[in-house]
């Protein structure tokens, strides 16, 4: 009798295949940082037939966008042109390793303001997709511009940490004063499940351009834009989203991305909870649950590029 071995996180993660962006660095960007500029590494997968809009991928802290071209190719596939970044400190991006750099927000911006310039692209329907941290400065892009979006999938957006991960009070006052006396200073690593303690380690080990280690300045940072965005998330509600859940996240607060959701006004709104799911593997990775969120995600896109195409013809 032939026994068969249970699959991990680490062996789904090595069977992922990766693939770069046909289009590397398509345009030259350079944002502020300390003490300078620094050079994104951008990349570009072009649209296949009729083009129906832009897709602009942000990624979560840590990831890097090359690792992700055999999963976005799909949207290309169904008529959007796609374009990513590393964040500066990221991926093959220039920066200090494992520094966000001081406006994130501002960067995101600043790159889709260059793509589109350069491509002439004022008229085409530009969307957002924005995973974890990438989903939170989605969000807040889309309430700096309101009406220049006209969608954005949201996986596993980081609106509010994990319940068991409350800080607050006296904890924040202490994230605040090490984050900023101690601009370099990493977070100590918790162990969550062997399983998962494995898969982290190989990734150190073996993929370099990953960051996996969070800096006390980096969370401090992130849960000031947690607190910006909160107060005005009410400019979210008109938007079309579609939102990407997992159901064994342990990063996120699904309690508080069912209350975005669930305030959001948009007819096309949907949000799938993908069952057995953690935050890590809501990263666009070739497994069933991310290539199936990748389906979903691209048919709500093409439905409300359709919609808006309908309205505008009515009008």
């Amino acid at each position: 009798m032939i026994v068969q071995e249970q699959e991990t996180i680490l062996s789904r993660f090595l069977k992922v295949e990766q693939q770069q962006f046909p289009i590397q660095d398509p345009i030259d960007l350079r944002v502020n940082s300390f003490g300078g500029t620094v050079k994104l590494h951008t990349v570009e997968y072009p649209n296949e037939g009729e083009l129906k809009g832009i897709l602009f991928v942000f990624l979560g802290f840590g990831a890097y966008i090359d690792f992700h071209g055999v999963h976005l190719k799909q949207f290309a596939k169904a008529g959007f042109r796609v374009f990513g970044m590393d964040r500066q400190g990221f991926g093959s991006s220039e920066g200090n390793r494992g520094d966000i750099g001081p406006n994130q927000v501002q960067d995101q911006l600043d790159f889709v303001d260059a793509v589109v310039q350069q491509y002439s692209l004022q008229d085409e329907k530009k969307y957002l997709f924005g995973i974890s941290l990438g989903g939170l400065l989605s969000t807040r892009m889309i309430q700096l511009r309101p009406n220049y979006f006209s969608g954005v999938i949201l996986c596993v957006p980081w609106f509010q940490n994990h319940e068991s991960v409350k800080i607050q009070g006296l904890k924040r006052l202490l994230l605040r004063v090490i984050g900023n006396l101690f601009w370099e200073k990493e977070i100590p690593t918790k162990s969550r499940t062997h399983e998962f303690d494995e898969y982290q380690e190989y990734i150190r080990k073996n993929d370099q351009k990953i960051v996996v280690n969070l800096k006390y300045s980096t969370v401090n940072e992130c849960m000031n834009l947690q607190d910006t965005v909160a107060t005005e998330i009410e400019k979210l509600n008109d938007t079309a989203v579609f939102m990407a859940v997992a159901e064994n996240d342990w990063s996120v607060s699904n309690e508080k991305i069912d209350e975005v959701f669930s305030n959001n006004n948009h007819s096309l709104k949907k949000k799938v909870l993908y069952k057995d799911a953690i935050h890590a593997f809501m990263q666009p990775i070739e497994d069933y649950i991310t290539r199936q969120s990748s389906i979903d995600s691209k048919k709500n896109i093409k439905m409300v590029h359709l919609y808006q195409s309908e309205s505008n013809h009515d009008q």
